[in-house]
């Protein structure tokens, strides 16, 4: 059985930074952070209706559900995405004894 090892993220942004949001990756979905980044490259300097695209390879657990985990993301003045996933502190508490 394949295991997700990481995902790919994108990101379009104006220059300003102010409303940067989620782009559509055509792979977002890959068995290694490796194979990721040779795919991420495609999008090095990239553009898309005027936006810059920022891109990185978040790792991802493999036995994180999706359901009981969070996507978080910012980018910074200088144009650096940082992304992480994280498990929902929420449906962690709900599985606690």
């Amino acid at each position: 059985m394949e295991h997700l090892a990481a995902i790919l993220f994108i990101v379009a942004c104006p220059t300003d930074t102010s409303n940067c949001r989620e782009a559509s990756a055509p792979q977002p979905f890959f068995e290694s952070v490796e194979v990721c980044k040779l795919e991420r490259q495609s999008y090095v300097n990239a553009f898309i209706d005027g936006n810059q695209l920022l891109s990185t390879c978040i790792p991802v657990e493999p036995d994180l559900v999706f359901e009981d985990a969070q996507l978080i993301w910012e980018v910074s003045d200088q144009l650096e995405l940082t992304a992480e996933v994280r498990k929902d502190a929420d449906s962690a508490r709900s599985g606690e004894s």
